[in-house]
């Protein structure tokens, strides 16, 4: 009798592992229409202590880059630029200490304040196209961001290029991963993020500025962020217990998920949705 019910549970076993080989799910192209997101090109493996930068629709001429400072060491600086890259991506490694990154266009810098550690973020990671707007109010339908300087009463729709009178930049982080990046006219854009949890929730960094002689005035974002980062499955501004409690409720009630959901949900890249997912997001929570 033993034997047979051994058999039997190796036959569903069996079975089992077939459904879930079967259920596994890759993913490619176009993976949600609204809000936008889809796959672009293929994955890239960045190693520990290395930083992958991108350049979307940046002239050459324009000096957009990052800074980061030895949070321990201000003197011991690394410039992240992406004059170098327009072509395809680049790896800037040794990039072990923790660090605080300075966003800077031709005239302005600005601290995030907050250390960054290049230490553990290797992992791979996924060239995306998204509409901006979609996962963040500061974006505009085009793309752009709308600033007015109270002082002389003028406003204008920031586009993210380095023009006379109006300079702007935006620069998009995922753990490792920076992406210079100047929006299309529909207001999407492409850029990688990492394909793990920890810290890879999408952030930008922006600059603003506008030149009325003999004074320019300017503002820009500190490490803000976009809906978006795996694990972040209800799509709010952070990856927290919240995104786990989604996972399980949606496992156990049997609810049907769009096909964005199940791509960030699918935080340890198997394929297939479960509760290992929810158990790995909530470790990572808690590391």
């Amino acid at each position: 009798m033993k034997k047979i019910i051994s058999i039997t549970l190796c036959i569903i076993l069996i079975l089992l592992g077939t459904i879930s080989a079967n259920a596994a799910e890759t993913f490619s192209g176009v993976i949600s229409q609204k809000p936008y997101f889809e796959l672009v090109g293929e994955k890239v493996y960045v190693p520990n202590n290395t930083i992958l930068k991108y350049a979307y629709n940046i002239p050459s001429s324009y000096q957009y880059y990052l800074q980061l400072r030895n949070i321990k060491d201000s003197s011991n600086i690394i410039d992240i630029k992406f004059t170098d890259c327009n072509k395809g991506t680049k790896l800037v490694s040794g990039v072990s200490a923790e660090y605080e990154i300075f966003s800077y266009d031709q005239s302005r810098g600005i601290s995030s304040g907050n250390p960054h550690s290049y230490k553990d973020t290797g992992a791979y990671y996924q060239k995306v196209k998204v509409k901006l707007s979609d996962f963040c109010e500061y974006f505009n339908e085009d793309g752009s961001h709308t600033y007015t300087i109270e002082r002389i009463n003028d406003t204008h729709n920031y586009d993210f290029t380095d023009g006379t009178k109006y300079k702007s930049s935006l620069i998009i982080t995922s753990g490792a991963a920076m992406t210079a990046v100047i929006p299309n006219r529909d207001g999407t854009a492409e850029f990688y993020i990492k394909l793990s949890i920890g810290k890879s929730d999408v952030e930008f960094y922006t600059n603003i500025s506008a030149y009325f002689e003999p004074t320019t005035y300017g503002t820009g974002s500190v490490e803000s962020p976009l809906k978006l980062g795996m694990g972040n499955v209800n799509l709010d501004y952070c990856l927290d217990i919240n995104d786990a409690t989604y996972i399980q409720k949606t496992l156990v009630n049997n609810e049907s998920a769009d096909k964005l959901y199940r791509f960030l949900a699918d935080v340890n890249g198997d394929g297939v949705v479960s509760i290992l997912d929810a158990t790995a997001l909530q470790k990572a929570l808690v590391a």
